[in-house]
């Protein structure tokens, strides 16, 4: 899913009964904190001449993406606010992961850049005078400079006129100060600054991100990281394929029986996949193997530290693993991928239904990839393949296989499980105390079968596994 990170990551804050932008900062999944960042005169006013406690200060318009709510937080006499000097203008807030996640829904990750003169477009996003400061909302920009005699303050240059019939720039853009200033390359977006100052003729004055970490605790707190932006188009455009290939699995993968989503226990997957390099799915036909990978692979991606490059078993079908990215849409190489600033810290490799692969004879690309796993400790490589071929995968690729590997196998749904969906959907209580088809109906793909069929399947007066099936084919397949 591509994530709007400059939407999720704006709030308001106020503070001595003034209301300015603030952004939200998760700076790694790995630490217990949040950052906050915003301007100094946020919080002390323009003339830096007001004071403040810690609970003076109130963060608003959080929103929860899971729940689509917005939230506030009080700020606590626990939290942490540092302020720079009068002529910096930076606040930042250190706060409680524990206290801010659950507001959020989850984390959100964005890379950070200093400015670069190539990189010229910029979006800013703030509550802005311009609506009453009701709704946030964001300004195309153009980057203009550095600061000569400060490098970390450069400045920008809005693309539209900021007058209005009713008021001048000055006041449409009262609120921006505290404004997150991010940069946009090749649809990429990087955050980069933070807004605390306008002048006449659309120009915005900006501190950069990585001044920040002067006011930064460390080694007690982390320090905000910074990369190169990728500037490779083909690999950009990889990156493009390799979202669009997850979405189109996780599209050909149903978990739901009927309507309802049977939430199935991936914790022992997911912890596998995080120690693990190589992970085997395994399990009869219609268990469920790809909608169990599919949920711990979105759970893993969702951390922020994982990177998903997903193949399909056809994609395989060839002797390099440059034929393979070829296939799956990617134009540049495997190392390419794995050097680039887009990747995350540790990378998934999600190939699905690889008995296909097997039954072609096909074993080049896999074992290219496999040699990669090799050198590699932070790839893991998760695939599904039904049992019947699994001994077989074993014996082909003896000697190539991993130590660290791990086989999961995938059941069919237990008894807690049929209960939960029987009181979701109670039509199919008269199918499930049918012993003559009972055992068919805890295989997900057979009772998400039924579940489409119930009138058809209940006016049968000596239904079997026989008649059961045909039915099936008859008014589904």
């Amino acid at each position: 899913m591509n994530e709007n990170i400059p939407q999720l990551s704006t709030i308001k804050i106020r503070c001595n009964h003034e209301i300015a932008t603030a952004v939200i900062f998760y700076p790694s999944p790995d630490v217990d904190d949040v950052y906050v960042l915003t301007a100094k005169h946020c919080l002390e006013g323009k003339k830096f001449d007001k004071e403040y406690v810690n609970t003076d200060i109130k963060l608003e318009e959080i929103f929860n993406q899971e729940t689509s709510e917005f939230h506030s937080y009080n700020l606590t006499e626990t939290d942490i606010v540092i302020v720079s000097d009068d002529d910096e203008d930076m606040a930042l807030l250190i706060l409680s992961k524990k206290n801010i996640l659950p507001l959020t829904g989850k984390q959100f990750f964005c890379q950070v850049i200093d400015t670069d003169e190539m990189v010229e477009d910029y979006q800013i996003r703030g509550y802005a005078n311009f609506n009453d400061q009701e709704a946030d909302r964001s300004f195309p920009m153009k980057f203009i400079e550095d600061i000569k005699s400060n490098r970390y303050k450069f400045t920008l240059k809005s693309e539209n006129s900021l007058d209005t019939y009713y008021q001048q720039a000055l006041e449409n853009v009262e609120g921006l100060s505290g404004s997150g200033a991010y940069s946009i390359l090749y649809g990429k977006t990087y955050f980069t600054g933070i807004i605390h100052t306008y002048e006449d003729g659309g120009f915005f004055l900006a501190t950069k991100v990585l001044a920040y970490n002067k006011l930064i605790p460390y080694p007690k707190f982390s320090l905000i990281n910074s990369i190169k932006p990728e500037t490779d188009k083909d690999v950009l455009l990889s990156y493009e394929e390799m979202e669009k290939n997850e979405q189109t699995t996780n599209s050909r993968t149903r978990e739901k029986i009927g309507d309802f989503n049977v939430p199935r226990d991936n914790i022992d997957l997911l912890q596998l996949l995080k120690e693990k390099n190589l992970v085997v799915v395994h399990g009869n036909p219609g268990v469920g193997k790809s909608a169990l990978t599919k949920s711990a692979v979105s759970d893993l991606k969702m951390s922020g530290d994982r990177s998903v490059l997903t193949f399909t078993a056809e994609n395989l079908y060839c002797e390099t693993i440059s034929e393979a990215l070829i296939k799956a849409g990617c134009k540049v190489s495997i190392e390419q991928i794995l050097a680039s600033p887009l990747s995350n810290k540790y990378f998934l490799i999600w190939i699905e239904s690889f008995e296909k692969l097997i039954e072609s004879g096909s074993s080049g690309a896999f074992n290219e990839l496999l040699q990669i796993l090799e050198k590699n400790k932070n790839i893991t490589i998760v695939l599904t393949i039904r049992d019947y071929l699994l001994q077989k995968f074993k014996i082909d690729y003896y000697y190539e296989l991993p130590e660290n590997i791990a086989y999961f196998q995938v059941g069919e749904f237990n008894d807690a499980e049929v209960e939960l969906i029987v009181e979701k959907i109670p039509d199919l209580l008269p199918l499930m105390e049918n012993s003559k088809i009972k055992h068919l109906l805890r295989t997900p793909y057979y009772l998400d079968k039924a579940v489409r069929i119930i009138p058809e399947l209940l006016s049968e007066e000596h239904l079997d596994e026989l008649q059961f099936k045909r039915l099936m084919w008859k008014y589904i397949v």
